[in-house]
């Protein structure tokens, strides 16, 4: 059964969320790689932008707000940004740079949600980030993703479901699943109801209900998909391929 994450932990990704979505005008135009091989420490606001956007998907691809609901009755439009090294990185940098952090405290932010998101750490004399200490720890047993849920029914029709997220999933290509272990999110609880949005953390395991690892290996920036199930007439894909 799932369990729900610290409250301040999800507030503090809700308000990137959203500042992500009121910055994404300011978007570099290096490509990604670029981006990634600069160290940290030269990072832009429109690099973290271009990272996290780079990242998210969605499950239209060309959606807009104006035409609502899609022509094969999807009922809602899902966002999600995956929590690993390099989106955290991102959101981390940009949220150091609009605070305007001292070195040690984006250090320490930084340690912080990779320890808490990903089986990484920072060397806080070197500043590099490595693998935690001790060989379980440094295994990638779950992968966190910062989700936003949309009604678009036109007319507004508001959707209700007991312990919905028992039929989400992250999925591999070959079909290998791992459930919702944990979620946060200030208005979603045990009966599902949105009626506008919701904003919620979803931690999927990688671990199959045969207690066997989805993936071989633990560098999962692509590969996946979240299927979210009974929240439209058919299941709703984000994909990552």
């Amino acid at each position: 059964m799932f369990r729900k994450i610290p409250l301040a932990i999800f507030l503090l990704f809700l308000i990137q969320f959203t500042s992500c979505s009121s910055n994404r005008e300011i978007i570099s135009y290096e490509p990604l790689e670029q981006i990634l091989k600069k160290p940290l420490n030269e990072w832009t606001l429109g690099d973290c932008n271009k990272v996290i956007k780079s990242y998210s998907t969605h499950n239209e691809r060309g959606y807009s707000k104006m035409k609502k609901m899609s022509a094969n009755n999807v009922k809602v439009y899902i966002t999600a940004v995956p929590l690993h090294e390099q989106t955290i990185k991102a959101r981390v940098k940009k949220e150091a740079l609009v605070r305007r952090y001292t070195d040690n405290d984006f250090i320490l932010r930084l340690k912080e949600e990779l320890e808490f998101f990903t089986n990484k750490t920072v060397d806080i004399n070197s500043g590099k980030i490595i693998l935690k200490s001790g060989i379980e720890n440094q295994k990638l047993k779950a992968l966190s993703f910062d989700v936003n849920i949309e009604n678009i029914t036109d007319p507004i029709v508001g959707l209700e479901m007991y312990n919905a997220e028992l039929g989400f999933f992250i999925e591999s290509k070959d079909g290998k699943f791992g459930r919702v272990t944990e979620l946060y999110s200030h208005y979603y609880e045990d009966y599902f109801i949105l009626y506008d949005q919701v904003s919620a953390i979803f931690t999927f395991s990688l671990i199959d209900d045969s207690s066997e690892k989805i993936y071989k290996n633990d560098i999962l920036t692509e590969g996946y998909q979240l299927v979210f199930n009974g929240l439209s007439v058919e299941p709703v894909i984000l994909k990552w391929f």
